[in-house]
């Protein structure tokens, strides 16, 4: 089963919780404060695997997690950090936030390892707060939660030569002749059903050839099976633009595969195509050859008989030699940068609303940060927090808000009682 779009959810692991411990030994005047930090949490990381050409193991991994990061403990030793979670993905691998739509990145080559959600880092023990001031700290820090959200993998076949064309025109017979590859091959249309790779192998050079599910007319308005492997023809670098002699007309089938192109994305109508006639071998395709060659007079035509190899090497060679004469396509398009660098304003700390209950709500990104590092079981912890409230200036603004004491303030999950 071929799949090459999906939406998972995904969890990194959370920090581990730093600890309140003291030092307590024979000998030892003054111990201190001995508790030590909490690990890393694990992180959810997609690996490139070349072996791999679809995304049907994410089908069974809807919801992928990461281990969390281990506590702190006594004497000062740190929590061990989580493994991280590894996920195997076809190269060609596009990942996005499904929410925001912002790319998260995309794996292009073996091995190569994107992270998808991080994991949270470990909370300090109180051994890192200690200072000349307070030389017993009795609080620690929770460790921070891993990222989770909704992200759409997309795979968009990742090879040097599309193979595009009407069903039945001998797509996978020429792609079995020039490659290793062993596709279906029946005289009937939509025999491939999913993209199939050949590595063809000249001399001392190579290239990767992706056999596409046969295009028909209005195939970008999801008519037949274009529409769900048009993406992958993007990332070719050249299209080997087969049509067959016996049809009754290839140059209006040439005509109306381009189209089909242009609908879909603008751009391929500059992407490099080479013209193969196959089927030499029927009646008439002399006279069709002709009348094709004379309607496109500016176009080199490849002739073939691909199941009896006729003329086989000079594509071969045709193929290698324009590979290296063009361009590598470049991996992201328009609206998917690699790298924009842009001023960002800086991010508010935290932002007030009113809810419909009329209680006053506190939020923001860097608040909610400190607040998962609160552990509110502890007093000395719950009054740290209150000064780091202070310190961001959540109280002038709640005061300048109307609120008098006595009024509650809702932080997240906890409701507060303001008192100025």
């Amino acid at each position: 089963m071929f799949v090459d779009e999906i939406i998972v959810e995904v969890t990194a692991g959370r920090g581990g919780n730093g600890l309140v411990a003291f030092r307590r030994e024979k000998y030892v005047e003054f111990g201190g404060p001995f508790g030590g930090n909490g690990g890393q949490g694990g992180s959810v990381i997609f690996v490139g695997d070349e072996g791999k050409n679809t995304l049907l193991d994410l089908t069974y991994k809807r919801h992928i997690k990461a281990d969390s990061g281990v506590n702190g403990k006594n004497k000062g030793m740190h929590g061990a950090n989580a493994e991280h979670t590894y996920i195997k993905v076809p190269l060609g691998t596009i990942v996005k936030h499904v929410e925001s739509g912002h790319l998260i990145g995309e794996v292009l080559y073996h091995d190569q390892e994107l992270i998808v959600a991080k994991g949270g880092k470990g909370g300090r023990g109180n051994m890192a707060f200690q200072t000349n001031k307070n030389q017993a700290p009795e609080f620690a820090e929770q460790g921070e939660m891993g990222q989770k959200y909704k992200i759409k993998v997309e795979l968009k076949v990742l090879a040097d030569v599309g193979l595009i064309g009407y069903p039945s025109v001998g797509k996978s017979t020429i792609l079995s002749v020039i490659s290793n590859a062993k596709p279906k091959i029946a005289d009937y249309p939509f025999t491939t059903l999913s993209p199939q790779l050949g590595m063809v192998h000249i001399e001392d050079d190579s290239y990767v050839v992706a056999d596409l599910p046969g295009l028909i007319e209005n195939a970008h308005l999801g008519v037949g099976l274009g529409i769900q492997f048009l993406r992958h023809i993007e990332r070719c670098r050249l299209l080997l633009h087969v049509v067959s002699m016996d049809s009754e007309d290839p140059y209006q089938d040439y005509l109306n595969i381009n189209q089909e192109l242009i609908s879909y994305d603008p751009h391929l109508v500059n992407r490099q195509q080479l013209l193969v006639a196959n089927k030499m071998d029927v009646e008439g395709a002399t006279e069709k050859l002709a009348r094709l060659k004379e309607k496109l007079p500016n176009i080199e035509i490849i002739e073939i008989t691909a199941y009896m190899y006729q003329n086989i090497d000079t594509l071969k060679y045709k193929i290698l030699n324009t590979l290296k004469e063009i361009p590598k396509v470049e991996v992201f398009t328009d609206d998917e940068p690699a790298v924009i660098y842009t001023f960002k304003e800086e991010e508010k700390p935290f932002i007030i609303t009113k809810a419909a209950d009329g209680v006053y709500e506190v939020s923001g990104e860097r608040l909610y940060r400190i607040f998962t590092k609160i552990d509110f079981n502890n007093d000395t912890a719950v009054r740290r927090f209150a000064r780091q409230l202070r310190s961001l200036g959540v109280d002038d603004a709640l005061r300048e808000a109307g609120l008098v004491n006595g009024d509650t303030v809702r932080i997240f999950d906890f409701d507060f009682e303001y008192f100025d």
